[in-house]
């Protein structure tokens, strides 16, 4: 059973590998001229190549990474960058303007917390005590992380460093001490 799982999951990586361009795909899909666009074309910017397509605008789902086996969606206008979205699926995200302060905004950086996530999303076995890293709207790991046999620990928001001896059943105490200001005064 065990065997034709495996079987079964390599194939359907393979399919997913595959089903992408093959020579003579443009022959079988209809023209399409993009009409109405509100900012740029972008040429053979549709599925495969095959046709052109309306360059997305601020605030709409744009494609952050490449995922094969999935349609393209879609690139974003001059001035605007695909960032990734916590809450959007695996290789979405969306169009926003580059900052003049950071223009160095690019679609396919992920902090470690959204690397390690993603890591785990892709993983197509399941095992006991397995962690899917939770990440806040900056990118940065929640401090209380918890497994799927809930138990639960701190890590270290920047690294996702597991601290072993907060991991509990249940609720962690991972409240971080601030240090208290010193009197300085003479």
């Amino acid at each position: 059973m065990v065997f034709r799982t495996l079987i079964f999951l390599a194939a359907v990586w393979i399919g997913c590998e595959a089903m992408v361009c093959f020579h003579g795909i443009c022959d079988h899909l209809p023209k399409r001229i993009p009409d109405k666009c509100t900012g740029s074309v972008i040429k053979n910017g549709g599925i495969c190549g095959c046709y052109d397509t309306c360059a997305k605008q601020e605030g709409e789902q744009c494609e952050a990474e490449l995922i094969r086996g999935r349609p393209p969606l879609g690139k974003c206008d001059n001035g605007l960058v695909c960032k990734h979205q916590p809450h959007m699926f695996i290789g979405a995200g969306e169009c926003v303007k580059v900052n003049a302060s950071n223009n160095s905004v690019r679609s396919t950086e992920h902090t470690v917390c959204q690397q390690k996530r993603i890591q785990s999303m892709i993983v197509m076995i399941v095992y006991q005590g397995q962690w899917f890293p939770r990440c806040d709207p900056e990118g940065k790991f929640y401090p209380q992380q918890c497994n799927n046999i809930g138990e639960c620990f701190c890590v270290d928001v920047q690294t996702g460093v597991i601290d072993e001896s907060t991991r509990v059943q249940g609720t962690a105490n991972c409240e971080v001490a601030t240090p208290q200001p010193t009197n300085t005064s003479v």
